[in-house]
């Protein structure tokens, strides 16, 4: 083989590695959601999901209640990123305004993370110890019974160390 078929080989052989990584790349990236297991879910239905029907129907008011007072901040937040997205999709490009928009976002969604926060803990403190637990087992499952799913999110968790060395001893 000469070193002009050769070269062409290599070249090929380089293309096709490169068409597989960028492939691979691509498919990961359109399936990114199957892999990623948010820390707390983004709102408070989740704790009271898995309660019996009277005790959510007992703390369903408090619920609401949180879930009203952190409204408005969310709909300023929604605001602020359609503002972003609007900067940068302009044809003419204005990086002063979309720099203090990108301020105005983050300040937002501090804002409105803290309260967030604020009022899952009042929740949470409505909670006995067990049912505190139940919703510390669904953050760590990642929402919903998930063991007929394929994928990271569908595999049972390992427990912590702290679990595992409460386990009885038979």
């Amino acid at each position: 083989m000469n070193k002009r078929n050769l070269l062409a080989v290599l070249l090929l052989a380089s293309l096709a590695l490169n068409l597989l990584l960028i492939g691979g790349m691509g498919w990961r990236m359109a399936n990114a959601r199957d892999y990623v297991q948010p820390l707390v879910p983004p709102s408070t239905g989740w704790i009271l999901r898995d309660l019996s029907e009277e005790r959510r129907a007992e703390l369903q008011p408090a619920a609401r209640e949180g879930f009203e007072s952190v409204r408005p901040a969310r709909i300023e937040m929604f605001r602020a990123q359609r503002r972003v997205n609007e900067l940068i999709g302009n044809e003419s490009f204005d990086q002063e305004a979309l720099t203090d928009a990108f301020a105005q976002l983050r300040e937002l969604s501090m804002d409105y993370q803290a309260l967030s926060h604020e009022r899952t803990i009042e929740l949470l403190e409505l909670l006995t110890p067990e049912e505190r637990q139940a919703a510390t087992e669904f953050v760590r499952r990642g929402g919903r019974d998930r063991a007929d799913r394929d994928g990271p999110r569908g595999r049972d968790l390992p427990p912590r160390r702290d679990e595992s060395d409460a386990a009885p001893q038979n």
